[in-house]
């Protein structure tokens, strides 16, 4: 039995009698929990397929279907719910992805491109993927039992292979490095298939015997606050934006946050406003987690009375600087969760490597007493609302459609100080941006439509062809 199935196992029996998943009011104690994946694993060894990707929303059924597929020596896929059929199709062609769990109603948007083969009582359907049919699926590495995906600047979201043991130390690291116990009620408000809830909470919260708690509706601060004071939460783990919504909401009673301990941002960067806004009213640090897709937890801020920098590194995790004059330069990472590689860009990953096994990140850092400090990416991906977008990847899209000539993607702070998608093109007489979004929308997961469209005469660009990137992001930033 692999490590993954070990742990849960071992968890699912040492605390049989405790309550292990809440999702939108559904529960679900551990040994039950236990039976359910035992049950679902036997069914799954009966059939012979093996890549399987998950494309649901947050539940019970995700949970006890993801243990059960890995008890069962298949390999899940953990697919993005808000991706379009058209994107998934790609993906499964690059990865060898021969069958999907969708929720149940997402099947009939799917149409011809899938075959059903059975739907569950639990609100999950197995289809079979057509479009990979004809294509040569990349051999898997023989120690990989989970995928996960990351977008990069290469066209098209890189399918991260990742062993039993990288999946177990994750977890194991957040436990040991936030001190999780079996008092803890964890409140996870991210997909399973981002990395925020599957390192911090998807695996964690069982080895600690804690309870965690899902949900699949719209995030809605006064919600959040009702939900978090009625079901005495501990750990709330959430992205920047749920923490600026809370402080910006005037309804929302401060007393609710009572009983929490810890309250984790990660994804993207926190606004210094709204962490000190937050410690004024809620009497509360918010914790920075740093995390990469390719390593898994980093560093995090286990010092309540510090609010600088994203903390000190987690169990089993080094950070080393690539200094430059000044002590800053490109940080680099070992964790005891690396990813092993990429399975749909073979080598690419290994070229991220240093002879130590060092990740480059392409964050630009310094280490200030043990604790890390991010001041900038270096690569050009724009982190929406703690998503990762590819800007090449919906230029790509964009470029395809007839009537546009030229296409540029790149990201700019809204208002709000959100991170939203600005797209500038050229476009032949009588394209309109709503064309252009109408033509996105089948395309493209809702969050990489562009926000912003600009319809310009030409494109700055330098002698070798590049877009003037400083100079357009100048530009529009103020608009």
């Amino acid at each position: 039995m692999n490590k993954i199935s070990q742990t849960m196992e071992a968890a699912c029996a040492r605390h049989a009698d405790r309550t292990a998943l809440v999702v939108d009011g559904e529960r679900l104690g551990y040994r039950e929990l236990g039976q359910r994946i035992e049950e679902a694993a036997a069914r799954w060894q009966t059939r012979t397929e093996q890549r399987i990707g998950i494309m649901a929303r947050n539940s019970i059924a995700y949970a006890v279907h993801y243990y059960a597929l890995v008890r069962a020596d298949k390999v899940p896929f953990l697919l993005d719910y808000n991706l379009t059929p058209e994107e998934v199709g790609l993906i499964a062609v690059s990865t060898g992805i021969t069958h999907l769990l969708l929720d149940s109603n997402r099947v009939a948007a799917f149409g011809a491109a899938v075959e059903l083969v059975t739907t569950y009582e639990d609100g999950l359907s197995h289809v079979h993927v057509v479009a990979v049919a004809a294509g040569d699926a990349p051999p898997l590495h023989p120690s990989t039992h989970t995928c996960r995906f990351t977008s990069g600047t290469t066209g098209m979201p890189k399918c991260i292979e990742f062993s039993d043991a990288a999946v177990s130390n994750a977890a194991q690291m957040w436990v040991e490095g936030i001190g999780l116990s079996e008092s803890d009620q964890v409140y996870s408000l991210a997909a399973l298939s981002n990395g925020l809830a599957f390192n911090t909470s998807f695996l964690a919260s069982f080895i600690a015997g804690a309870t965690l708690h899902m949900t699949q509706g719209m995030i809605i601060p006064t919600h959040i606050a009702r939900y978090i004071r009625a079901n005495g939460i501990t750990v709330l783990a959430a992205f920047p934006t749920l923490y600026r919504l809370l402080v910006q909401s005037a309804t929302v009673d401060p007393a609710a946050f009572s009983g929490v301990r810890a309250c984790i941002s990660a994804g993207a960067k926190l606004w210094d406003w709204v962490r000190e806004d937050f410690r004024v009213r809620f009497k509360l640090r918010i914790a920075d987690y740093y995390g990469i897709a390719e390593t898994g937890p980093v560093t995090y801020e286990r010092d309540p009375d510090f609010g600088r920098g994203l903390g000190t590194a987690l169990p089993g995790a080094e950070v080393r600087i690539l200094a430059e004059p000044g002590g800053q330069g490109e940080i680099l990472v070992r964790t005891a969760s690396m990813a092993t590689r990429y399975l749909n860009f073979p080598g690419l990953l290994e070229q991220s490597l240093d002879a130590d096994g060092f990740y480059h990140s392409s964050d630009m850092g310094y280490l200030e007493a043990g604790r890390l400090f991010v001041l900038n990416r270096n690569d050009d991906l724009i982190n929406s609302g703690g998503r990762k977008v590819d800007p090449s990847e919906v230029a790509g899209v964009i470029q395809a459609m007839p009537g546009v000539e030229d296409a540029v993607v790149f990201g700019v702070e809204d208002s709000s100080g959100e991170i939203v998608i600005q797209l500038v093109a050229v476009v032949r007489a009588g394209l309109t941006s709503t064309d252009i979004i109408d033509y996105c929308r089948p395309r493209l997961a809702p969050y990489k439509v562009p926000a912003r469209i600009a319809l310009v005469d030409s494109i700055p660009r330098n002698a070798i062809g590049k877009p003037r990137m400083k100079e357009l992001k100048a530009r529009y930033a103020t608009n």
